[in-house]
């Protein structure tokens, strides 16, 4: 039940005095990272979340990674990131505070760092960072140095706890496919598996929410993805520490890798 009412927890209570998000005291010093043939990835580290009174210190990983390649780093979703250090490029997949965190952002100035970000997101993420800020819509693609990006829509089908769908496909909400340093990603963002999914192929590194019910993807629905597009690895994000990474490794193809990046 605790999963399903975080995102309502995060979207009701996040933008008051009341709500926190802080390194957890599980967060690895010495991360683990995946090495590809022309890149680096590391998660950002968990983080704790509270929401006062509905959650406390909650330990959880978010959708967020670090990726170096080519001399370039870029961030997905960071927040509150281990050791952070200046982007080149930043990518938001919505406005959330487990994925846009202003003062994360801000610690990651560069002297020409590009976020890239939901369309009516980027005034309020210019404003609040500093920083420039280019909208996307799902179906834009851009070529800029070392980074080829297309944009996909996320939003999730089903209303979650108390009947709300914080990610409705009216959002414009954004997945992104991305090509860096010679490999190819897709980070769903929290998302269904949805049809605008349907023909991808040849992704190195997949990263997928697990254990997300109605409000991302279930372990299951995350697995049958997974088996169909034919990653190299799988990254498992946006969920609680527990037994659901071991149940995701059960249910893959034995030529998908798990890149438990922590």
């Amino acid at each position: 039940m605790l999963r399903r009412l975080l995102p309502c927890a995060l979207i009701l209570g996040l933008a008051s005095s009341c709500a926190s998000i802080a390194p957890s005291a599980l967060r690895l010093a010495a991360p683990e990272a995946l090495s590809l043939n022309g890149a680096s990835v590391q998660s950002t580290g968990l983080i704790a979340m509270t929401v006062a009174p509905i959650m406390f210190d909650k330990d959880f990983l978010p959708a967020s990674f670090m990726i170096e390649a080519g001399g370039k780093r870029l961030y997905i979703d960071p927040v509150a990131p281990r050791d952070p250090l200046p982007a080149d490029y930043i990518l938001i997949t919505h406005p959330h505070p487990d994925h846009y965190w202003a003062k994360s952002l801000k610690a990651l100035k560069g002297d020409s760092t590009l976020i890239l970000c939901p369309a009516g997101m980027a005034k309020k993420v210019a404003k609040e960072t500093g920083m420039e800020a280019r909208g996307l819509a799902a179906g834009d693609s851009l070529e800029l140095e070392g980074l080829a990006i297309h944009a996909f829509p996320a939003y999730t089908i089903k209303a979650g706890a108390l009947g709300i769908n914080p990610h409705g496909r009216k959002e414009g909400y954004l997945s992104y496919r991305f090509e860096f340093g010679g490999e190819s990603f897709f980070h769903t963002g929290d998302s269904n598996d949805l049809p605008e999914f349907a023909a991808l192929a040849d992704i190195d590194l997949l990263f997928l929410p697990i254990d997300g019910g109605d409000l991302s993807m279930s372990t299951e629905e995350a697995a049958a993805m997974a088996n169909r597009v034919k990653p190299r690895f799988v990254a498992p994000m946006h969920y609680m520490p527990g037994k659901e990474l071991e149940r995701l490794r059960g249910m893959l193809e034995k030529d998908i890798s798990i890149a438990d990046l922590r």
